[in-house]
């Protein structure tokens, strides 16, 4: 039990305390694996936190995406896979 509440807090802090996107991300899986931690101590709700931690995954793969989609749009001006068939020959 101490150690998911340490990974917990740990987590929070590395996720409010950074300001690059994917140092909070980082922060947030840390939080994740907390709960996940903590979860495991309560064996019959398992189905329950599996159900959670799926969907707390799935917003992490929402931001990931939304980061990435974004440093590619910076780089290039449109996000438009036509442009590649010129790269072609």
């Amino acid at each position: 039990m101490p150690a998911s509440f340490a990974t917990v807090l740990t987590g929070f802090l590395v996720l409010t305390t950074r300001r690059k996107a994917i140092t909070q991300v980082v922060g947030y899986l840390t939080l994740e694996n907390g709960v996940f931690v903590f979860g495991l101590l309560l064996v019959e709700a398992i189905p329950f936190l599996v159900e959670f931690g799926v969907l707390l995954d799935l917003l992490v793969a929402v931001f990931v995406m939304g980061i990435i989609m974004n440093h590619i749009q910076r780089e290039f001006s449109s996000l438009s896979t036509e442009h590649l068939t010129s790269l072609r020959e």
